[in-house]
């Protein structure tokens, strides 16, 4: 059970980081087209 927990917030925080990136890329493109 401590297995799926790690494996869930890993997870969770993967989605997370590249939720980030994406949001980083638009606000950038925002930026460039502004």
């Amino acid at each position: 059970m401590i297995i799926d927990f790690i494996k869930d917030v890993g997870m969770a925080l993967v989605w997370l980081f590249l939720g980030y990136l994406v949001g980083e890329r638009s606000a950038r493109k925002d930026k460039k087209d502004d």
